[in-house]
C-alpha cells in the first residue's frame, strides 16, 4: 500500500509539471520555440543529476543483504544466457 501511496505522489507531481508548462504557454509567457532550449538543459543537464541523486543510498545491513541477493541473481542471469 506504502508503495502505490509514493507511486500516486510521484505521477501527481508529474502532472504538475506538465500542468505548469501548459499554463505558462497557453499564458504567453513562453514561445513554443523557446521551449527547445529549455528541453536541452532537462535532458543533458538535470535528468543526470536526478539520476545519479536517486543511486544515492546509505550503505546500511538492509542494503548489503540486498547487495548479496543482487549477485546471487547476476549468477543466475550468466548461467541462463550463457
Amino acid at each position: 500500500m506504502q508503495i502505490s501511496l509514493l507511486l500516486m505522489e510521484e505521477i501527481a507531481k508529474l502532472f504538475a509539471i506538465m500542468l505548469m508548462g501548459y499554463v505558462v504557454v497557453k499564458a504567453g509567457l513562453m514561445k513554443s520555440s523557446e521551449s527547445k532550449s529549455i528541453s536541452v538543459v532537462m535532458v543533458y543537464l538535470v535528468i543526470p543529476c536526478v539520476i545519479i541523486d536517486a543511486f544515492q543510498v546509505d550503505y546500511t545491513a538492509d542494503v548489503k543483504k540486498k547487495d548479496c541477493s543482487w549477485h546471487v541473481q547476476q549468477q543466475f542471469w550468466y548461467m541462463f544466457y550463457f
